[in-house]
């Protein structure tokens, strides 16, 4: 393989993943905005998004994780469902999944 087909293959992998996190910005600022507005049940599906996006994108992103955990929680709490808020915001107190 060549060198400049390399870097075009490298290149062209980092882009999706990189639209992916942008993505996953954009699920938790617009859960934001949702939820600001009262839209609760919205803004819970925006992080659910995001927090999956996060989860996959690896160790890297967990700050990212944490932070729209901490959002949907909140927004669960905001709906009354205080036994789903507690589930996910007991998260933000473990290690991340299969990290030892």
């Amino acid at each position: 393989m060549n060198l400049p087909f390399l870097c075009l293959a490298l290149v062209c992998a980092a882009v999706p993943a990189h639209a992916q996190l942008s993505a996953a910005l954009d699920l938790n600022n617009r859960g934001n905005s949702a939820a600001d507005a009262g839209r609760l049940d919205e803004a819970a599906g925006l992080y659910r998004q995001a927090v999956a996006i996060w989860q996959a994108a690896g160790r890297d992103y967990d700050a990212h994780r944490a932070g729209t955990l901490f959002n949907l929680g909140a927004a669960m709490g905001g709906l009354g469902d205080r036994p789903a808020a507690a589930r996910i915001l007991e998260q933000l107190t473990r290690a991340r999944p299969g990290s030892d």
